[in-house]
């Protein structure tokens, strides 16, 4: 499924889209207030300015209500998208029961993959279309990041640590990997 976004990869787990959409209101909410603030300096700068060289600004005395505006809603902003952001994790890292079990290592230069079935693969994996998938990660030699854009994955894989992370992917997608990630390819 294509994000409806032509700026994000392909959508290809279950939890893209609410990792599309978290995206997208935070980037709105950034740019209305990146633009409001800019013409906010723009529009006083030309109203305000000194007339004379030597003039003086009249004392203001702060007004309660601004204040407590602007420390109000920037507050139940990032407590919105920090709270969304907690919903949309707490969905990625719960995998269901009844998930196939890919045990995936990192080690220099290359990724292998194994299956329940026996199927090995090295930088490349393929997971079967609506089955719940739990990738079970481990690094034999240093930090490595396991990065599936199409998935909105984005996980540290740590030396002597087991990484999980689920997904179900929705439809068949070819994700292209990068130097630093795992070629993935679902197949129906």
């Amino acid at each position: 499924m294509q994000s409806q976004l032509p700026l994000y990869p392909e959508q290809a787990s279950n939890f893209a889209p609410q990792v599309d959409g978290l995206m997208l209101f935070i980037t709105l909410i950034c740019l209305f207030f990146g633009v409001v603030i800019t013409a906010a300096i723009v529009i006083f700068f030309f109203k305000f300015h000194r007339k004379q060289p030597n003039a003086v600004g009249v004392p203001i005395l702060g007004d309660m209500r601004l204040e407590t505006a602007w420390m109000v809603i920037p507050l139940l902003l990032a407590m919105a998208m920090f709270g969304w952001g907690a919903v949309v994790y707490v969905d990625y890292r719960h995998a269901p029961q009844d998930t196939l079990d890919i045990y995936v290592i990192g080690k220099q230069w290359m990724w292998k993959a194994q299956q329940p079935s026996g199927l090995r693969e090295i930088n490349e994996l393929h997971v079967p279309v609506g089955r719940n998938v739990r990738l079970i990660m481990a690094s034999e030699d240093v930090i490595h990041d396991f990065f599936v854009p199409a998935f909105r994955v984005k996980m540290d894989v740590v030396p002597a640590i087991t990484t999980r992370c689920g997904s179900a992917p929705p439809s068949p997608a070819v994700i292209i990997s990068s130097a630093r990630s795992i070629a993935a390819r679902i197949t129906p």
